[in-house]
């Protein structure tokens, strides 16, 4: 009697296995044992999908070698133990049926009554994977709105790996990790003065032992869990951060350019932008050899010209630095004065109007909790929610007052201030007072942003 040479297609989920308990183990040892009870059959293989969809059929690598095993005509017969460890849509379905058939392959799951070895049994198959389909997308539909609802009471979707520094899992919340939460609250001030991950980081690796890399740390404090929010729950744990102070770190990541690692100091690194394409001036450094005694200069010049062959830029002008410095000193105080006196103006005319933050918070923290009470509909929280959150939106949108730091710096003599400052003094003090310095062609300084 001919043999019937048989592959078993095992596949699990991680999801799955948590769940249900369908272990890849179980699987192989009952197909094993079926393949054992049928005389006529032999097995050829198992192929094992483990941690992997079922729809995902170009990630499902065991999948693809069984196909090409089936192609090269080394399988009359698949089984697995029920239909969803094969397909779960009728499109994947019909994407492989064809393959199948054109070798005279057949399948059927061993635990269920489904098979393709007869015309009833095609049929069938249809009919299952178009019910099996149907369902799976109502159960994602349901599960995206249990995710909804955790995220509005201020659940964890994730496991305890997950969980970023500073933070862990308490009853299903996310709350300050009382460990490392003095730490985090360190490097964030750290970070606000000196404008500098890579600073940060070896601050924290020095100060701390905290051996967290460059990528790590910028996502962390990219992440809105450092105001408290999670997929536009502003409310969804204890905050490290005001939006504001968050909204503050996002710009000066933004407009800082990362540097190959160097140890010189460029004092206006990231803050020049160029007069012909707006790209940032980057730092640069030559060496001058006057009478055999060799010097180095620090100067600025556009990557959109030196970099892109000139492609986007002409502008290839490089300035030096203390030549900046010397037209910065010359224009800074009159420029402080007239952002003082235009960002006055500008609050007197446009008054905004008086919003009690810590009232609205106060509602919205009410509001919450009569939803997760079942007290009020899920339409009637979102429409009081996004009331409530336009309003506190009034005031982000409401002209700012100047800082307190650049009024008091006009009291103080800053030509003499700042030359006391050594280069890295230089580059924190500008940091923190200065967005943008805006230049002509000619390197003259035409307009100072300030923050």
């Amino acid at each position: 009697m001919k043999k019937i040479r048989v592959a078993c297609m095992v596949r699990v989920s991680h999801e799955e296995q948590v769940r249900d308990g369908l272990s890849i183990q179980t699987q192989i040892e009952h197909l094993k044992k079926y393949v054992d009870e049928h005389e006529e059959m032999v097995l050829v293989d198992f192929y094992i999908d483990e941690g992997i969809s079922a729809d995902k059929l170009n990630k499902r690598l065991q999948f693809q070698r069984l196909l090409k095993d089936v192609q090269e005509d080394k399988i009359d017969l698949i089984i697995f133990t029920k239909l969803d460890r094969w397909f779960r849509s009728v499109e994947k379905y019909y994407q492989v049926q064809p393959i199948l058939d054109k070798h005279k392959v057949t399948w059927r799951a061993t635990q269920e009554d489904y098979e393709t070895e007869t015309a009833s049994g095609r049929f069938k198959v249809n009919i299952m994977l178009s019910v099996a389909q149907n369902e799976r997308e109502r159960t994602s539909e349901r599960i995206k709105d249990v995710f909804q609802y955790k995220v509005k009471q201020g659940e964890t979707l994730w496991g305890y790996a997950s969980v970023p520094f500073g933070f862990e899992i308490e009853n299903k919340h996310l709350i300050h990790n009382k460990e490392t939460e003095h730490i985090l609250y360190d490097a964030i001030e750290y970070y606000l003065v000196n404008q500098s991950m890579r600073k940060t980081y070896t601050y924290l690796r020095e100060q701390y032992g905290i051996y967290m890399d460059y990528k790590t740390l910028t996502n962390l404090f990219k992440n809105p869990l450092l105001y408290g929010c999670y997929r536009g729950n502003e409310n969804f744990c204890e905050p490290y951060v005001t939006k504001e102070k968050f909204d503050l770190i996002q710009d000066i990541m933004t407009r800082n350019i990362p540097q190959r690692k160097s140890s010189y100091t460029h004092i206006f690194s990231g803050m020049i932008i160029c007069p012909i394409c707006g790209r940032k001036l980057v730092g640069a450094t030559s060496y001058h050899n006057y009478k055999g005694k060799v010097t180095k200069r620090s100067g600025y010049r556009c990557n959109g010209y030196y970099h892109t062959k000139k492609e986007t830029c002409d502008f290839k002008r490089t300035k030096v630095e203390s030549l900046i410095e010397e037209n910065l000193l010359e224009v800074i105080v009159p420029m402080m004065n007239e952002f003082v006196i235009s960002s006055e103006n500008q609050m007197k005319s446009n008054k905004p109007k008086v919003v009690d933050t810590k009232k609205i918070q106060a509602e919205i923290d009410r509001l919450n909790n009569m939803y997760l009470k079942g007290r009020i509909s899920e339409d009637m929280y979102d429409k009081n929610y996004k009331e409530l959150n336009d309003k506190l939106k009034t005031v982000d949108d409401a002209p700012k007052p100047v800082s307190p730091t650049i009024k008091n710096l006009l009291k103080e003599n800053l030509h003499e201030l700042y030359n006391s400052f050594s280069k890295e003094e230089k580059q924190v003090f500008l940091r923190t007072i200065i967005k943008e310095i805006h230049i002509d062609e000619d390197y003259n300084i035409t307009n100072i942003i300030f923050l």
